[in-house]
């Protein structure tokens, strides 16, 4: 009896050990590399957009409470006015400086919910859906008519 309880133990320690060899693909997010630019034109050629256009990126930052975050790089595009269009692609110095874009983007979109609610109530839809992604030192935010259409072309360049 002693035998076989050995022996069972014994089995169970081999198979939890070869569980335990098993390899987990991790994303590493730091070998995302893209051009920023062409992904925003990529982004705008396919994202439904009806009243867009690139402005100074100085411009396009000042937009956003980015606080203390070192940004390397960043292309911005935003409507006349007349719509909630909106794309902006920041590259932070560090995946930290990423981290802080990060949440810039996201107080933008509550901020322009409320904008928009109040302004023209009709434009709250294209806000609601509003593409926030980040990956690396990349942060990537965009409202767009065609949030499907967005997501694919930011995912080939995050994976």
């Amino acid at each position: 009896m002693k035998k076989k309880l050995l022996v069972c133990l014994a089995m169970a320690m081999c198979l939890a050990g070869f569980a335990g060899c098993g390899s987990k693909e991790e994303k590493k997010t730091d070998d995302v590399s893209m051009d920023i630019h062409s992904v925003a034109k990529e982004i705008v050629d396919n994202g439904n957009f009806t009243d867009i256009a690139e402005i100074n990126k100085d411009k396009g930052i000042s937009q956003y409470s980015v606080g203390d975050a070192e940004i390397a790089d960043a292309v911005t595009y935003f409507s006349s006015g007349a719509t909630a269009e909106e794309v902006v692609i920041f590259e932070g110095a560090t995946d930290a400086d990423a981290d802080k874009l990060l949440t810039a983007a996201e107080e933008r979109k509550e901020d322009d919910y409320k904008t928009w609610q109040d302004y023209k109530p009709e434009e709250v839809s294209r806000v609601d859906k509003a593409v926030i992604k980040k990956s690396g030192k990349y942060v990537v935010f965009c409202i767009a008519d065609d949030k499907d259409a967005v997501s694919a072309v930011i995912d080939k360049y995050f994976k």
